[in-house]
């Protein structure tokens, strides 16, 4: 259904849409926030409003970092907006300031559960960045709600139980990051012979590789296990095979080609 709405916005207003959106939310909450802190909390302090701008700005600067792929300046207002509720659900059981460390590594759990579904969903992958982005745009929500609008619900004092938590969610997001960071293709090939069912999986993108990052001038980034020597070795030895197979393969779909010849 998302990715629908997504094609007939682009189709129909172009994908800047999804980018303009987000600035007029934004500038939106901003003037909000000023009108909240002036007139209902009668805030006058001046370090209130000087974090208010540092992290509008931020979000704008993101927002426009993102603008290639504009919709994920949504995802990252997503995820911002997630940072609220997270706030709400955890003020019944926290009340001291790690409150916002919490939630904040409650947004990294969300976000790389998010980004596994969309690993295992073809024609989707996974990428570490996009988890640093999430859990960035929830933790600086809650870097607002500390520093801008300052809760007096919340103390200063870091009680033993508030404490736990903090501890359960932080070896909680560990845990699951190592297992991510772990899932190499070979891996994946050995648990998915034990359980065949998960054999679709192996045509899925890898979540992670260890190997050489290669930035070159005319394709861009890309990663490889092979090192700079070996790389230039295979190139000799298969290039001319390999782009005759890409040419050839010039009208498939990109999950037809990985069923092809993964």
């Amino acid at each position: 259904m998302g990715r629908a709405i997504q094609r007939f916005v682009s189709d129909k207003w172009g994908r800047a849409t999804f980018g303009y959106s987000v600035l007029v939310v934004l500038a939106t909450a901003f003037f909000y926030l000023i009108y909240f802190l002036t007139s209902k909390l009668k805030i006058r302090s001046a370090s209130n409003y000087i974090w208010l701008f540092i992290i509008g700005g931020l979000y704008v600067y993101f927002t426009l970092k993102l603008w290639d792929i504009p919709e994920e300046a949504i995802h990252f207002l997503e995820y911002g907006l997630l940072g609220f509720f997270l706030f709400k659900a955890l003020n019944h059981h926290i009340r001291d300031k790690s409150i916002y460390f919490t939630a904040t590594l409650f947004a990294l759990l969300v976000g790389t559960f998010d980004e596994i579904l969309q690993w295992i969903t073809p024609q989707r992958y996974w990428e570490f960045r996009d988890v640093w982005l999430n859990t960035l745009s929830g933790g600086l929500f809650q870097l607002a709600i500390w520093k801008v609008i300052r809760p007096k619900i919340i103390s200063e004092k870091i009680n033993f139980k508030s404490f736990k938590i903090f501890t359960y969610i932080s070896a909680s997001c560990l845990i699951l990051l190592g297992l991510c960071v772990l899932n190499t293709p070979q891996r994946v090939a050995s648990y998915t012979k034990r359980i065949p069912r998960l054999s679709f999986l192996q045509k899925e993108e890898p979540m992670s590789e260890s190997g050489y990052k290669f930035k070159d001038p005319e394709i861009g980034i890309f990663y490889s296990r092979l090192n700079p020597k070996n790389l230039q070795k295979t190139d000799n030895l298969k290039g001319r095979q390999y782009s005759q197979i890409l040419n050839e393969s010039i009208n498939m779909s990109y999950d037809q080609f990985l069923r092809e010849y993964n």
